[in-house]
């Protein structure tokens, strides 16, 4: 990988080092699930998943987790295993892969403890409690017993090495196993393995010098450790620094520190959260210890990456839902074609939600990953003349695909700009990381030479004028009507439209509709026009305001009211992302009132009904967030009159982003 960017990333491509192995930049893949696993065996999928990033440049990846046995370690059947011999030849496959491609490659390993979900499997753990994540209750390990997975995570390791393994990272983070014992919230037990912090830490210390001894001293080890908790009676980061201290002592060669855990009620990685916020916890550890450090939660960019390096706050950067965007991120960074890296969204519709729905993972900005050997954009055996009808995410994906392919592209949008909704998308509270995905396929549209033709709104003449061998038609939708007296009153808008900015919203907002978008909307008509972040702290800091005052003068600019027709509102937020979404509604003070059906609009006010009772409520905007109908007119029209004609997005069925362009890139793939 030839590096052009010094200037720019002079630190992100300079070779470093952890324990004996010498890695070529500072980019390195953590580990985090992916579900590409079978019965815990690795197959030719998760293989492509890792080739494809270890082609992409970084340093290091770190695949993982990697559970120790079968019995009460074991998280689940989609995580990879190592204790039996049947495990191994994909392991090593998996090595040779990625370090064919210059990457060290290492392993998490992990024991689950209350996270066990094995079938007929108690679990097991320091103490007894019932997991908040699993819903287990947990049995209190003996001490022999202790000792068994002491020498357990010695046999890994060694296992680990023998197929391949440069590296281990032991997982004492989240909430398994190891956590379990360092945590004064999950470890009461009152012998040498609990009480103090010197009695909590013995555990791990004894599972460090156990690898040392099984593994070998030359295997360097990872701790991944909690900076903070964010838990009632959980570890915060003054021991969080004890125990990096410690395990220095004790002979790991780097430490990587992430925050929270699978229970923590503060968000960590979604939209809402700034990049590398958490940052601070890595920079004090840091500080306190000799050895790497690595920072990996919320690290979405190169520049921010270079940033924290600069700042002395990490040795490396760790990043896993970047590279799930794109792969080839630190490639591109190094070449200095950082217009062209595929951007995180932070939307976790492909990456958690699939994790804890048991499913495998995928991209919504990204439709190869997961998918590296089955959606490969090769070039056309013919060349075509493709007109995309329809400017936004999955016409432009398409149009790119499409001309990567070698075909003569054509886009017509009817706007006098690229985007469709993805504009408006962008808008609410959490979701400006969408503006840099609208701004990179706009870019790489031109990039890939798509003739485009804004301000023109496609006819059926006009597309047989052009005489075009394909049409893909991505004219998406359109908001559905409320059909109730007053619908047509001045003061009712769409949610569309409001997140567009071109209402003026009055103090008293009403969303009748509690729906992912609903929810958004919300929260972007109770934010608009409040004092910004930057605005609070400045006051604060010069004391024109206290900082309680500040904060809470950040939180909403109006009054504003969702009424959801189903019991709870959000249901079709995504699982991980629906509880900070709410947990946002509360903070910004947004009234909810489920199970209220609108029944009539007034110049001033909603009339609901709710429990048979009609009531009404003040309102100087009302805002409609009922639905969407697909723009599917001239599709009707085109059909049986065009050569090859596809229907993608929301032209064919209103739903989410990441359906759109699925659908553009299969489609522009197999033209």
């Amino acid at each position: 990988m030839t590096v052009r960017a010094t200037t720019t990333f002079r630190k992100l491509f300079q070779p470093g080092r952890i324990g004996p192995l010498e890695l070529r930049n500072r980019f390195i893949m953590t580990a985090m699930g992916n579900n590409l696993v079978e019965d815990s065996t690795v197959t030719d999928r998760q293989i492509a998943y890792y080739e494809e990033r270890a082609l992409g440049g970084v340093a290091m990846i770190i695949a993982g987790a990697c559970q120790l046995n079968q019995g009460a370690a074991k998280w689940n059947d989609l995580t990879m295993g190592i204790g039996e011999d049947r495990f191994l030849p994909k392991l090593r496959e998996l090595t040779a892969t990625i370090r064919r491609h210059g990457a060290v490659a290492g392993v998490q390993l992990l024991h689950a403890g209350g996270y066990c979900l094995a079938e007929g499997v108690q679990a097991v753990s320091a103490s007894v409690f019932t997991s908040g994540h699993s819903r287990r209750t947990t049995r209190e390990l003996s001490v022999p017993e202790i000792r068994d997975i002491v020498e357990e995570f010695g046999v890994a390791a060694a296992r680990a090495r023998e197929v391949g393994f440069q590296l281990v990272e032991l997982n004492c983070c989240s909430g398994y196993l190891v956590r379990e014992f360092l945590s004064p919230r999950t470890n009461k037990r009152t012998d040498q393995y609990g009480g103090p912090l010197e009695n909590r830490l013995r555990f791990l210390l004894e599972v460090v010098a156990e690898i040392g001894e099984t593994a070998g001293p030359d295997l360097p080890i990872v701790c991944r450790l909690t900076g903070d908790e964010f838990l009632e009676g959980g570890h915060r980061l003054d021991e969080a620094i004890a125990i990096a201290k410690a395990v220095e002592a004790a002979g790991v060669a780097a430490i990587d520190v992430t925050v929270g855990g699978h229970e923590t009620g503060i968000p960590l990685t979604p939209g809402m959260v700034p990049p590398a916020v958490y940052a601070y916890y890595a920079q004090q550890i840091r500080r306190a210890v000799h050895v790497p450090v690595i920072y990996a939660t919320k690290v979405n960019s190169p520049q921010r990456a270079e940033e924290l390096l600069r700042d002395g706050k990490a040795d490396f950067v760790g990043m896993v839902r970047a590279l799930n965007a794109d792969p080839f991120l630190p490639r591109k960074a190094a070449e200095g074609r950082v217009e062209e890296i595929i951007p995180c969204v932070a939307c976790h519709q492909g990456c958690y939600d699939q994790l804890f729905s048991d499913k495998p993972i995928f991209c919504l900005a990204n439709p190869r990953t997961a998918y590296e050997r089955e959606r490969r954009v090769e070039p056309a055996e013919r060349v075509k003349r493709v007109l995309v009808i329809g400017g936004g995410g999955g016409g432009m994906e398409s149009a790119l695909v499409a001309a990567r392919r070698g075909h003569r592209v054509t886009l017509v949008e009817q706007s006098d700009r690229l985007g469709g909704q993805l504009e408006a998308l962008s808008a609410p509270p959490g979701k400006h990381d969408f503006r840099a995905l609208l701004a990179y396929l706009t870019s790489e549209v031109h990039r890939r030479g798509v003739d485009v033709i804004l301000g023109r709104e496609a006819t059926e003449s006009m597309v047989a004028h052009m005489h075009p061998d394909a049409v893909i038609v991505a004219t998406g939708s359109q908001p559905a009507g409320l059909p109730i007296p007053g619908a047509d009153l001045p003061n009712v808008f769409s949610a569309h439209q409001v997140l567009a900015g071109d209402v003026d919203l009055g103090d008293r907002v009403v969303v009748v509709g509690g729906n992912a978008v609903g929810v958004e909307t919300a929260l972007y008509a109770a934010q608009r026009g409040a004092l910004s972040p930057e605005e609070a702290v400045y006051l604060a800091a010069i004391g024109a305001w206290d900082p309680q005052t500040a904060i809470e003068r950040t939180k909403r600019a109006r009054e504003v009211t969702i009424l959801e027709m189903l019991p709870r509102a959000g249901s079709d937020l995504g699982r991980t992302t629906r509880w900070s979404t709410m947990m946002a509604v509360r903070n910004a003070g947004i009234s909810l009132i489920a199970e209220a059906k609108a029944i009539a609009f007034e110049p001033d006010a909603v009339l609901f009904e709710k429990a048979g009772q009609v009531q009404r409520i003040p309102a100087d905007t009302i805002v409609t967030a009922v639905g969407a109908r697909p723009n599917d007119g001239l599709a009707e029209e085109l059909k049986g009159r065009v050569a090859e004609l596809h229907v993608i997005g929301d032209a064919t069925q209103p739903r989410k982003l990441v359906d759109a362009m699925r659908e553009g890139f299969l489609v522009a793939s197999s033209l």
